[in-house]
């Protein structure tokens, strides 16, 4: 175990609390949400355009559909929407509220036992004038790292492909949105670490408490053969599940 010399002082780093805006103030159990989904789709629509164009260089700009319901059956077209995952394993408290009423299930316990994906888990893509469901191709390999599997609810894409008589979007590639610039960092002069952690489940039986005890021991520094380094450790974030 390494000798911490009392006379290190561990690095300081100014920190702004900028997470406050999104605290939550008064509890509105009746507001809906889809508004903020529809918003950053207006948002990001024509960021999503430029994408799309420059992904599919062979595309024509008059075939991207300014709204889904434009898309014409049999015609190779791109449409712009919100994705949204419909999962049958995946619990819906709604239908249990509405099978048991006031008398609701246990909590459910931290962890899933199961995988909630299955095979018959299907994607639908939406825009302010109506749903659509997407049809995959069996050849995975043409959607490259977009693969029905790597899609989840929320996601903003723009689709190409035709409209097929079944009411289906038949699928031929899904473009998202690039990167937005991001700010650049700062510089310092010296290094300085942020300790990220997660799991440490305090009141868990089923969870060995050494984990905790050697985070502990690492954050003062007796865990580490040279102690000088982890004084550089400016700030702890706890990012979930502590208890």
């Amino acid at each position: 175990m390494a000798q911490v010399d009392a006379c290190v002082v561990r690095k300081e780093l100014a920190y702004e609390e900028k997470w406050r805006r999104f605290e939550l103030g008064e509890r509105k159990y009746g507001q809906q949400y889809s508004q903020v989904y529809f918003n950053r789709l207006n948002m990001m629509r024509e960021q999503l355009k430029k994408a799309a164009l420059q992904r599919w260089s062979s595309l024509q700009e008059d075939s991207i559909m300014e709204r889904m319901v434009k898309a014409k059956d049999g015609v190779e077209s791109v449409i712009v929407g919100i994705l949204f995952k419909e999962m049958k394993l995946k619990p819906s408290i709604l239908q249990e509220y509405a099978k048991h009423g006031a008398a609701m299930m246990p909590n459910p316990p931290r962890r899933a036992e199961k995988l909630y994906a299955d095979e018959s888990d299907m994607l639908i893509l939406e825009d302010e004038t109506g749903r659509i469901p997407l049809e995959f191709p069996e050849e995975r390999e043409i959607l490259k790292d977009l693969r029905e599997e790597f899609l989840v609810s929320g996601l903003v894409v723009a689709v190409k492909g035709a409209k097929t008589k079944k009411g289906l979007f038949s699928v031929a590639g899904v473009c998202p949105v690039s990167v937005l610039p991001q700010p650049s960092p700062s510089i310092f002069e010296d290094d300085a670490y942020v300790c990220i952690v997660s799991g440490l489940c305090f009141g868990d039986e089923t969870v060995n408490p050494l984990y905790a005890d050697l985070l502990l021991e690492t954050l003062k520094g007796a865990a580490l053969a040279d102690a000088t380094e982890n004084f550089k450790l400016a700030h702890v974030i706890v990012a979930g599940v502590l208890v």
